[in-house]
């Protein structure tokens, strides 16, 4: 089976199947941990056709064709993309060029057979680390598909809810809106609304019951003051709510 950690391509070859690790699934991060030295809590783990493999899933998993794990780290989404590639020690250029090459004295020193082989060998090795180079590429461009197919998809799920969530409370906004851009038009003419005799009436009876929150007033004679439905309504903290 083998184990990809998706942040630098590598490869690892590990001798044990998904069926395996199946038997014991707590042992899933502790062994992909001792290949990738990605740590267990940070995993985020898939398989090569996109399916995200986790310890309660992974015994339906086990028979799937391609054996190869992807393990992403987690810590990597809260950094920068200059924060990740300082820690990973990525450098431009890096080993794209045969380590030491040979002074041109050196050169004249030696027989051009020398030459020649010395040469050779370092086109072996050159040739050698491009072929790993992009092997690694190769591995780093399959974990990127399968990052952004699921990033994919939880999009779509976050917009097809988001759709849902807009439908079902958009016609009460709309509603909401229209009663706030006409709130000056309602209390003037709640202001202008009186209240009708029979409801003041209960209001003093109740006023009396409690006298230390009165809500009417009384005129000399002690009828009771006609009042309008605008007097009931805090213009000053309707405008607060308005504003908020």
């Amino acid at each position: 089976m083998q184990i990809c950690r998706a942040e630098d391509g590598q490869v690892f070859q590990i001798n044990t199947t998904l069926y395996d690790i199946a038997k014991k699934p707590s042992t899933l991060r502790t062994l992909l941990a001792e290949c990738t030295s990605v740590d267990p809590g940070s995993m985020i783990m898939f398989l090569s056709d996109g399916q995200q493999l986790r310890e309660d899933n992974i015994r339906e998993l086990s028979d799937a064709q391609d054996q190869t794990i992807f393990v992403f780290n987690r810590d990597y989404l809260d950094l920068e993309v200059d924060e990740v590639m300082s820690v990973l020690g990525v450098r431009e250029g890096d080993g794209l060029l045969p380590s030491g090459s040979l002074q041109e004295d050196s050169i004249s020193s030696l027989r051009t057979s020398q030459v020649l082989q010395d040469q050779f060998q370092r086109s072996q090795q050159h040739q050698s680390y491009i072929s790993a180079l992009f092997q690694q590429i190769h591995s780093q461009h399959d974990a990127l598909l399968i990052a952004s197919a699921n990033l994919d998809m939880h999009i779509l799920t976050l917009s097809d809810a988001w759709m849902a969530l807009r439908e079902s409370i958009g016609s009460n906004l709309e509603t909401q809106a229209k009663l706030l851009d006409g709130i000056d038009y309602d209390l003037d003419t709640i202001s202008q609304l009186s209240v009708h005799p029979s409801f003041l009436a209960v209001a003093s009876a109740k006023s009396n019951a409690a006298p230390t929150t009165p809500i009417k007033e009384r005129e000399g004679d002690g009828v009771i003051k006609a009042k309008t439905l605008g007097e009931y309504v805090s213009r000053v903290k309707m405008k607060l709510v308005v504003d908020s």
